[in-house]
């Protein structure tokens, strides 16, 4: 018999005194060998392939012992060579007997590993034989080396094992009945116990007693099932293998099944809803039955799921613990042991009484709102339902509950004002909160009560203008909030240090004062009330007018905005280049500069009490300065975007530009700083509140308004009136106006357009236009044209306080001079205004006409109108006005209309100034 062999041709490698077997040839062996003893390894014709070479194993014999159709071991021979050789060396095995399965062949180290595997299929009984191992120099083993073959004489001794009868089971059954099998068990000698097991769960297994196994099945749905029965003993293991048919009739059940799919109850929160009943019906296999409740989302317990029969059950609802609202639970019914679970949804609709609240939900406070408490009554009940516990929370600290809980229809909920907390908010406000009222029980949704607070207490914030020249009587302006609340003005009004003749109310939010003179000191106004509690005050201060000499100070860098304190003796401005707020501050007869820095500045104005320094920065902020050491007072970023119906709406920004801009801020009367750029989410006009501190933006009486490129915003000395121009569907850039007191934008209705700059007198009786030169009166009727002397150029234009003077400041060349025009009286039959005179000036604030920048300064008038301040990117130029004037060559007598009489015209001849 020749042994089949794993492995292939190999090469004999010889290192000093050992040789390595690379791999083993397959197939018969060397069966071409006749050699019956061992080592007789010379071939045919007795020719030694390679002399001084020979092999050897370590094994002269082989045992092997195992049971009846169980593993028996394999056994090892390990071969060996000395000497060396250069040729081919081929390795094999020969079974001379009937018992060996296969020999496998591997190189272990320096050796040739040879693995002996006797057959599993032996019948009990004792077999010996011969394993013959060789190794020869060709494939076909004709010729040996020494010591091949090698005869290894064997014995496999195979003992009496376990088995089974029968081999295999087949059960078939109708569903709903049980099955059974028995399975005889010989055990091995010397073995008296054996453990039976299966593999699938619809079986059980016993043992008899008498060396057998009993199988029994379950009842199962109709198919065909497949499992095992596993006999075993310590080192063997029998699997019977078990097909179980499950057959059907027509009486046969296949699922688990209700008469009812669904349920649905209505009740009332606090109440039950009617009980239902359904019945089930089993699969033919089980008997078992059970059923349980879930629930999805908020509300449990409600439902309760009750056997009423052997296959039956009853469901109820109670609604004593819920609020109105729709619940969602489900019953699942389970039937043992393959089946599905059937599932039956459960809605529960709860409806709910409805809460009846009346009484009074609105405080109001004004100015005769004294400290007496008070109080709004709520009747609460719930009417469709019995008396029950109530509890009331309030969503305001100025609405307060004076008690907290009752009971409804007999228990009246009691709302009282708080006094300190309301006056905790910003006046001339509304406001809304809410009462929430629940009842204890949790049965009935709670309800929401609004109640609105008016707070309108008068309150004076600002006056305006709030400096005044010694000796000088006049309008001054009040703006606050709640003065349509005063009946009388004259009373409540509280005046310290000045002479009030005459009290006009404009609005809501403006009080017009006629206000006696007065050498010096300063006066305060306010406006009393019944609680006695402080709203604000405004005042105004006496400042001598202050001489000043002609003076240039070097000051670099693109200016935004020229702001005069006759407070302070100071002048302030935004220098862009630089990133500050700066001061130009005079003092014994000196100028001293200091800043203060702030990125990204646009441009700065005066608050209207004259407290703070208002810088405008196009990083999105405005921020507030000490006028006298600059420090910041506040910062205020601008807010961001909102989302509104599903939309994204950016919030302010403030615009900026690298140039002497005309003010892209100023200041309104009433606190109202506004600005180039964007209102926020509503847009409009933009504007910052000193008084609330909030941005926001005026309405317009355009679409898809906005201020147009380095557009001027231009306001009257006072704060009263604003022009402006914008960019929209108006190729013409029109000029529109708004005063302060109704914060109405209009249109001009005068036709005047192309406004980029412009500039008013101190109430805005007298209006320019920086680009065209014109000049208007408050109402837009046209008083004349600004015209220089032939070859000037205007590049910056002021009014005197009154209106009745512009100074215009006009470039030839490198010279600069300023041109005074009457602007006193409406031309009738000329347009050109009379030129008063005129006065150079050594500097130019900004470059002139022989170089390339930008040549339009700022400038304003000190309130005495005695001196003039122009700033640019070069100077700042305190120019004092001359008494005397040049003439000009363009003066001469002009036609105009003769104030107080008809329209026939007098021959005017201009007038010198006179102070």
């Amino acid at each position: 018999m020749i042994i089949k062999l794993s492995g292939s041709k190999a090469t004999l490698i010889v290192s000093l005194a050992a040789c390595l077997f690379l791999s083993g040839c397959g197939g018969g062996g060397g069966g071409a060998s006749t050699n019956s003893g061992n080592g007789g390894g010379e071939g045919e014709g007795g020719n030694d392939p390679a002399p001084g070479f020979s092999v050897s194993i370590n094994r002269s014999e082989l045992r092997f012992e195992g049971d009846e159709r169980g593993y028996i071991n394999a056994q090892v021979v390990l071969g060996n060579a000395s000497g060396s050789t250069t040729a081919n060396v081929y390795t094999g095995a020969l079974d001379l007997g009937t018992a060996i399965d296969h020999v496998s062949q591997e190189i272990v180290g320096t050796q040739l590993k040879f693995t002996v595997y006797p057959k599993t299929t032996l019948a009990a009984g004792e077999y010996k034989g011969t394993l013959q191992l060789f190794a020869c120099a060709d494939d076909k083993c004709a010729h040996h080396f020494t010591g091949s073959p090698q005869n290894v004489p064997y014995t496999v001794t195979v003992h009496k094992g376990m088995s089974v009868s029968p081999s295999s089971l087949s059960l078939a059954v109708l569903s709903g009945a049980t099955a059974s099998g028995e399975v005889s068990v010989q055990l091995p000698p010397g073995i008296s116990n054996f453990a039976a097991t299966t593999t699938a769960p619809w079986m059980s297994a016993s043992t008899t007693g008498t060396g057998s196994v009993k199988l029994t099945t379950k009842p199962l749905p109709p198919g065909s099932y497949s499992g095992a029965l596993t006999i075993s003993t310590p080192g063997r293991t029998i699997d019977v293998p078990v097909k179980y048919n499950v057959g059907s009739d027509g009486n046969t059940q296949t699922q688990l099944s209700s008469d009812t799919s669904n349920f649905s109850f209505t009740a009332t929160a606090g109440g039950v809803a009617a009980s239902k009943r359904f019945n089930v019906t089993l699969p033919s296999w089980t008997n078992e039955l059970s059923a349980e409740a879930s629930y999805y989302g908020d509300g449990k317990g409600w439902l309760s799921v009750v056997k009423s029969g052997d296959r039956s059950y009853t469901l109820n609802v109670s609604a004593a613990d819920l609020p109105a609202g729709t619940y969602y639970a489900q019953v699942v019914l389970r039937s043992g042991y393959l089946t599905t679970p059937l599932t039956l949804p459960v809605t529960l609709s709860v409806g709910s009484a409805s809460w009846s609240i009346s009484g009074n939900t609105t405080f109001t406070v004004g100015p005769t709102t004294d400290k007496t408490t008070q109080t709004s009554v709520l009747k609460v009940d719930l009417p469709n339902l019995p008396a029950q516990g109530w509890n009331a929370s309030s969503s305001a600290d100025w609405l307060k509950l004076a008690n907290a809980s009752g009971t409804t229809g007999s228990t009246a909920l009691q709302v009282v004002l708080d006094v300190p907390a309301m006056l905790q908010l910003p006046n001339s406000g509304t406001y809304k909160a809410n009462i929430t009222i629940s009842s204890t029980s949790g049965k009935v949704p709670p309800t929401t009560v609004g109640f609105t607070l008016s707070k309108n207490l008068p309150a004076v914030n600002y006056a305006s203008p709030h400096l005044r020249l010694p000796n000088e009587g006049g309008p001054v302006i009040l703006r606050g909030s709640g003065f349509d609340s005063v009946t009388d003005l004259g009373q409540a009004l509280q005046v310290n240090g000045a002479q009030v003749n005459s009290i006009t109310r404009v609005s809501d939010t403006q009080l017009l004062l006629q206000v006696g003179a007065a050498a010096s000191g300063s006066a305060t106004f306010s406006i009393a009330n019944a609680l006695g509690v402080d709203t604000g005050k405004a005042s105004i201060k006496v400042v001598p007018s202050t001489s000043y000499a002609y003076k240039a100070i070097a000051t670099a860098g693109v200016k935004g905005g020229i702001v005069y304190d006759a407070e302070r003796q100071s002048v302030y401005t935004a220098n862009k280049t630089l990133g500050s707020v700066m001061r130009f501050a005079y003092a014994g007869g000196a100028w001293t500069t200091t800043a203060a820095a702030l990125p990204t500045i646009e441009s700065v104005a005066l608050s209207p009490d004259g407290a703070s320094i208002v810088a405008t920065a196009t990083s999105g902020k405005i921020v507030l300065f000490d006028p006298v050491t600059l420090a910041v007072q506040n910062s205020y970023p601008v807010p961001a975007g909102v989302v509104r119906d599903n939309a994204y709406y950016p919030g302010p920004s403030i615009d900026g530009y690298n140039s002497n801009s005309s003010p892209t801020l100023v200041m309104a009367n009433n606190g109202k700083a506004f600005f180039q750029g964007s209102g926020g989410s509503l847009g409009g006009l933009a504007y910052f509140d000193l008084v609330n501190h909030q941005y926001g933006g005026i309405t317009m009486p355009i679409l898809n308004f906005y201020p147009g490129s380095n557009a001027n915003l231009s306001m009257s000395g006072d704060g009263s009136r604003l022009l402006l121009g914008y960019q929209s569907n108006d190729s013409q850039n029109s000029m529109l106006y708004m005063d302060t007191n109704d914060q109405l934008v209009k249109s001009n209705g005068a036709g005047i357009g192309y406004w980029y700059s412009g500039a008013q007198s101190l109430h805005g009786e007298r209006i320019s236009s920086g680009m065209t030169n014109i000049v208007w009166d408050k109402d837009f009727n046209l008083i004349g044209n600004s015209v220089p002397d032939q070859f000037f150029g205007s590049h910056a234009a002021v009014f005197s306080p009154d209106g009745m003077r512009l100074y215009v400041l006009a470039y030839y060349g490198t010279s600069q001079r300023i041109y005074v025009f009457d602007t006193s009286t409406k031309l009738v039959t000329e347009t050109n205004l009379p030129i008063l005179g005129y006065f150079d000036l050594d500097d130019a604030p900004t470059c002139n006409g022989d170089t390339y920048c930008a040549p339009w300064p700022l400038g304003t008038i000190s309130p005495d109108g005695k001196t003039l301040f122009f700033i640019g990117e070069t100077k700042l130029v305190v120019a004092p006005i001359p008494t005397t004037l040049k003439r000009s060559g363009a003066q001469a007598p002009m036609q105009r209309a003769k104030l107080g009489a008809g329209t026939v015209p007098d021959t005017l001849v201009p007038l010198k100034f006179k102070h």
